[in-house]
């Protein structure tokens, strides 16, 4: 379907040499699927000596300056995604190199995203050395570790797994943010130091540990089901600082008598032994929640 034609003559002085009639048209068309085409045209007689390339404009703006200008900035995003590929890549080698100056012999896996992954290595201790951050997750669960060196680190990316050890002690240090899961459990008599840490953005599990006491330190938002179960000898418990638990709180197959949640946003339900008394928590959870 033709929709307009829309001439424009400039009609230039007849007595100059370069005699010119420039004739500029701009054609809509739609096409069978409803597609709108625009295309124009210039023609001058055989003296004109500058020819004009028409523009076709829309509410003011010109069409092929606009995407010039878009396929511009596609081009520098797509050199912007090399270049921050190559810093990533440039800053996993120097991590990777940073923990096997802490850890000789060991063989450390970091990969693209900056995941550490040093799982089912038999491992009797691990140092982070001088490394300040990890963008990724940090994987050293299944080892035979006793000690965890945090060192200088203060902020994990993704999630750390640590459970299936042997630890005695798990200190935190000056960690102050993970980003992802603390999975910690089965770690046998385990003293658990949170250290500087304030905040957990996935679920905390200590299950399967024996603790006898727990403190969250300086914990104040865990994002999502805490998992303290399966501790016979945790004989009392306490929020601390914890202010939100985006998530469940199971406290079963405890020697815990009594649970207050004062203060504390909790989103789900409370898995706790039948007599345990809460105070101000919600409701306690029914089906396999407490299975877990």
């Amino acid at each position: 379907m033709l929709y307009t034609t829309i001439p424009n003559h400039n009609n230039h002085n007849s007595s100059s040499s370069n005699n010119t009639l420039f004739a500029h048209a701009a054609v809509i068309e739609e096409d069978e699927w409803g597609t709108l085409h625009i295309s124009t045209t210039t023609a001058s007689n055989s003296n004109n000596n500058v020819k004009h390339q028409p523009r076709v404009l829309v509410n003011g703006v010109d069409v092929e300056q606009m995407q010039s200008q878009l396929q511009e900035t596609a081009r520098l995003a797509d050199t912007l995604q090399l270049v921050l590929a190559a810093v990533a890549s440039e800053k996993n080698v120097m991590a990777s190199t940073l923990l096997q100056a802490a850890n000789p012999g060991v063989a450390v896996s970091i990969d693209q995203a900056g995941n550490i992954d040093v799982e089912g290595q038999g491992l009797t201790s691990f140092s982070f050395g001088v490394m300040q951050a990890i963008d990724g997750d940090v994987n050293l669960s299944r080892n035979d570790l006793t000690f965890i060196d945090f060192g200088l680190l203060s902020s994990v990316g993704g999630d750390m797994s640590l459970h299936n050890n042997d630890l005695t002690l798990l200190d935190f240090k000056r960690i102050t943010r993970v980003g992802g899961y603390i999975h910690a459990d089965s770690n046998g008599p385990v003293d658990i130091d949170f250290g500087a840490l304030t905040m957990v953005g996935g679920f905390l599990s200590l299950r399967y540990n024996v603790l006898t006491s727990v403190d969250f330190g300086n914990i104040v938002s865990v994002g999502g089901n805490m998992y303290i179960a399966r501790n016979p000898a945790l004989s009392s418990f306490q929020f601390g600082q914890i202010t939100n638990v985006d998530g469940d709180v199971l406290l079963f197959q405890t020697s815990i008598t009594s649970v207050n949640c004062t203060g504390v946003t909790i989103s789900g339900c409370m898995c706790v032994d039948a007599g345990v008394e809460l105070a101000n928590c919600p409701s306690t959870c029914t089906g396999e929640h407490c299975n877990q």
